[in-house]
């Protein structure tokens, strides 16, 4: 099947609308509109480093969408590229447009010059893993994360670490560790 895989523009935001609406309905995830809002903004802002591409069939309908963004990393002197989203719509499934979403991404990290492109996916996702055994391969990692609290830590400890983070990106002073203080979480 004939596509043409390019970047978004403002003019794409109904048509991307039900393809990220089915994107998080296939991972089973609701998110409030703001935050929908928040990211096709992001989508759009130049200075915010993420990336997007679409897929069109010949008729011009978008099918497909990718987002990514590159960051830098510890083990590399290369930035890396990290396909966040993909997503192809159902009636385009095995057209070739997922394929094309991710080989498009791989262009973009090899003309920036990236050592490489990853990205996650459920293990429920049989289809979609069908595809990146055959474009990729699968790593060893296993992904964690924080456990979520709806409340601030109740440790004094723990509240006062922040004083040494003056900024964002920086710690510019020990941060107390005990386990004692951990376990309460």
């Amino acid at each position: 099947m004939p596509m043409t895989v390019r970047p978004l523009n403002v003019a794409d935001r109904e048509a991307w609308g039900p393809l990220w609406q089915g994107y998080l309905e296939f991972y089973k995830t609701e998110l409030a509109p703001e935050i929908t809002d928040v990211t096709w903004s992001r989508l759009l802002d130049p200075a915010e480093g993420m990336h997007y591409l679409i897929a069109e069939n010949e008729s011009g309908e978008m099918i497909g969408i990718v987002h990514y963004l590159y960051h830098r990393v510890t083990w590399a002197v290369a930035d890396r590229y990290h396909l966040e989203d993909r997503f192809v719509a159902e009636a385009a499934r095995g057209t070739g447009a997922g394929r094309a979403l991710i080989e498009a991404v791989y262009a973009a990290a090899d003309a920036r010059g990236a050592d490489q492109v990853y990205w996650l996916t459920q293990n429920f996702n049989t289809d979609g893993r069908r595809l990146y055994d055959r474009v990729g391969r699968v790593t060893p990692f296993i992904k964690y994360q924080r456990l979520w609290r709806a409340k601030a830590p109740s440790s004094p400890a723990i509240r006062a670490a922040p004083a040494c983070l003056p900024g964002p990106d920086r710690i510019t002073g020990p941060i107390r560790w005990h386990p004692a203080v951990a376990a309460g979480f």
